[in-house]
């Protein structure tokens, strides 16, 4: 019996010959379909690391915005987030590589360390970029699972975010 199984455990690690692996009929592996994206795509979202001068690798949104080295931008605070905005009298300059810098005292409001995450989306419909510190993550994902776990209707979720209670309505720019 140990023989017989021994002979099995070999016969299914042996390589198959030539003429047995063309005998089977091979077809293609099933692919995911990719789905072509709008031309109108409203929001674009890039994950960075933040380093201890407040720089943010941000090409991806830099692009998007059409934002160049030596724009001007203006850095606001609303509703836990921070945005940025172009503005030809901007206290700030955008750098020649592919990022934006967070001003310190913007860095130190909303508790934002060198090496953390953020989020970072760009709205070109409204020239803007939203940056969600994880503070702000964290507040508007406790804040939806609450409203979700009490039987709130996705009508009373949306009234919440619009009344700026999850930061969702700064990041319209309303």
């Amino acid at each position: 019996m140990a023989a017989q199984l021994a002979e099995q455990v070999i016969e299914a690690l042996a390589i198959p010959s030539r003429e047995s692996v063309n005998a089977v009929a091979h077809r293609p592996l099933p692919v995911a379909e990719l789905v072509r994206a709008a031309a109108d795509v409203s929001v674009f979202y890039s994950m960075a690391r933040v380093d201890a001068a407040g720089t943010v690798p941000a090409r991806a949104v830099r692009d998007a915005l059409s934002w160049k080295p030596g724009d001007r931008v203006v850095y606001r605070s609303e509703s836990g987030v921070l945005m940025a905005y172009p503005a030809a009298d901007g206290l700030h300059a955008l750098p020649r590589k592919a990022t934006i810098v967070i001003p310190a005292p913007l860095r130190h409001l909303h508790g934002i360390v060198a090496s953390q995450q953020l989020l970072l989306c760009a709205l070109p419909a409204h020239a803007a970029l939203v940056i969600y510190p994880l503070t702000a993550l964290n507040r508007m994902v406790g804040l939806f699972h609450a409203v979700a776990e009490s039987g709130a209707d996705s009508r009373q979720r949306q009234a919440l975010a619009v009344r700026g209670r999850t930061g969702v309505r700064s990041c319209y720019g309303a």
